[in-house]
């Protein structure tokens, strides 16, 4: 059952794990061409990354209705982009770029906590959330081919993408239930949405999403 005898610790730390609406980087396509000289190029990316993120969290309660609370969500994100260009007429001609792309993405969230709040259905044990979100991006890691027209063997490099923002705040709101037992154990399922302020990838089809939609599950102590 619902209880808030037992919610008497002022520090609480516990973990936990979400899964997002939509992958944080989504399939895109992007063609360009002139007439004068006559070129054509075409970018199409396929985004694979996890939906999944999980971590520890911590928090400090003010009052029996406010607290402030913090993750540090791990998320894994990837894609494969493929360009395509040449000039003239002739499609045959064309020469072919492959990108593997993986990068791991820290979501740090940083979150003031309300309940009973008169507003709120089932009040006492609904949580309203709002602050924002911290996200760097690091260990990125590339692989590219390069296939040329009339030449047997690509070309590989290793050097790594770069994100067009290597770090990227975001505004966070949310809405979630709050559970407590006898012994502090609290087990807090929500919903969040998060507004991007930038892309972490922007460039030619490669777009990440600005607009994040994610369902968490948060097990504290």
């Amino acid at each position: 059952m619902f209880a808030e005898a037992g919610d008497n610790r002022r520090f609480y730390f516990g973990g936990r794990w979400g899964v997002m609406g939509l992958t944080p980087i989504p399939d895109g396509k992007v063609d360009r061409s002139t007439t004068s000289p006559e070129f054509h190029w075409t970018s199409n990316t396929e985004g694979n990354s996890s939906r999944f993120g999980y971590g520890p969290s911590v928090g400090v309660r003010f009052s029996p209705r406010f607290s402030v609370g913090a993750d540090w969500l791990f998320r894994k994100f990837k894609y494969t982009e493929t360009t395509e260009f040449y000039s003239g007429s002739d499609a045959a001609d064309a020469t072919t770029v492959i990108e593997d792309t993986r990068a791991r993405i820290w979501d740090v969230p940083v979150l003031f906590r309300a309940r009973d709040l008169k507003f709120l259905p089932l009040r006492k044990y609904t949580e309203l959330t709002l602050g924002g979100t911290f996200r760097n991006v690091h260990s990125v890691n590339s692989g590219t081919t390069t296939i040329l027209p009339d030449v047997d063997d690509p070309t590989t490099s290793d050097i790594p993408a770069r994100p067009s923002h290597k770090n990227v705040a975001g505004i966070t709101a949310g809405l979630g239930f709050r559970y407590v037992d006898d012994y502090s154990f609290k087990l807090t399922p929500e919903v969040r949405y998060t507004y991007w302020t930038a892309q972490t990838f922007d460039r030619d089809s490669i777009r990440s999403r600005r607009h994040q939609v994610e369902v968490l599950i948060g097990i504290t102590f």
